[in-house]
């Protein structure tokens, strides 16, 4: 018990990891490296057969539960696909600010990630991928200036990101990824005069 404490940190966490590299580029390659790996990995499950049983889960699951598909079979794989990711990420946390404890992983970022994925939309990984890069540019270009006026401003991520969610429930249940691409291509379009 005592040895395992001294490992894990107990409630203290663990602090003193080592840096993934010296320089911040080098560690944004390293992390954009892994990305892409996942990416590719993600798109990879999702074109073979058993994507196509987890978009019939999502779609209907009684209706893929009628036609012989084992319903929790799949979505425990799909909760142990989304475990092994959540992990790569957490390490990838770990090791950028080299100290983990409890207090670091909140409830409140699950519900943003909620809200990056509602953003760029719940069908497509692209979509989820740039709902992520959307929300994290609203949040640091928008929010960082408020953080100077004190802690009256520290709910206001929360609470756009509830409106946001909201929103998005409401009026794009695609997220923004398929509308933007219809746009673009209707600006394509009238640019090449069809």
């Amino acid at each position: 018990s005592g040895e395992l404490r001294d490992i894990l940190g107990s409630t203290e966490g663990i602090s003193g990891l080592p840096a993934m590299s010296e320089g911040l580029i080098i560690t944004f390659l390293y992390i954009l490296i892994i990305m892409i790996i996942s990416f590719v990995i993600l798109i990879i499950i999702i074109k073979s057969n058993i994507g196509t049983i987890f978009k019939a889960i999502r779609d209907d699951e009684s209706a893929a539960d009628a036609s012989g598909i084992n319903t929790t079979k799949y979505k425990l794989i799909a909760f142990m696909i989304s475990g092994f990711f959540a992990g790569i990420a957490g390490s990838l946390f770990a090791l950028n600010s080299r100290a983990v404890n409890p207090s670091v992983f909140l409830a409140l970022y699950s519900f943003y990630a909620i809200v990056m994925v509602a953003l760029g939309g719940l069908a497509t990984i692209s979509g989820s991928v740039l709902g992520a890069f959307v929300y994290w540019v609203i949040l640091n270009e928008l929010f960082k200036p408020l953080g100077m006026f004190g802690t009256v401003f520290l709910f206001f991520p929360t609470l756009i990101s509830a409106i946001i969610l909201i929103l998005m429930i409401r009026f794009a249940e695609q997220g923004i990824l398929k509308p933007a691409l219809e746009h673009l291509r209707e600006f394509y379009d009238f640019l090449l005069g069809r």
